[in-house]
């Protein structure tokens, strides 16, 4: 098996260019790194709309269904507070005849001091 045949050798490079890629070396980068204007609004439309492609078809279908089963939860509640709201009633106006009249209790309190 015969190995790969090595690349020619490169012949020296000569003075000027030496020169040259040592003063580049040394040179100062300024170059400007700042995105340009608008990038990061371009940017973020772009990954919202590969977001909003990526999203399945069956997010729409469950929103649409998420709503009408909370509307349903809020006519429940209401359907089960006014058909208890008998019982609601009677129990407040036990708890008010067991605690008595709020402002006699204060009065009383006063008096006894």
């Amino acid at each position: 098996m015969n190995p790969l045949p090595l690349p020619p050798q490169q012949p020296p490079a000569p003075p000027e260019w030496a020169r040259l890629a040592a003063a580049a070396r040394r040179a100062a980068a300024a170059r400007d790194t700042a995105a340009p204007h608008g990038f990061a609004a371009r940017l973020v439309a772009r990954a919202m709309g590969l977001a909003a492609a990526a999203r399945p078809a069956a997010a729409p279908l469950f929103a649409r269904f998420s709503l009408r089963a909370l509307g349903f939860a809020c006519l429940l509640a209401i359907a089960s507070v006014a058909l208890n709201y008998g019982a609601i009633v009677n129990a407040m106006r036990e708890d008010i005849a067991t605690l008595g009249e709020p402002v006699a209790l204060v009065d009383s309190s006063d008096q006894a001091s």
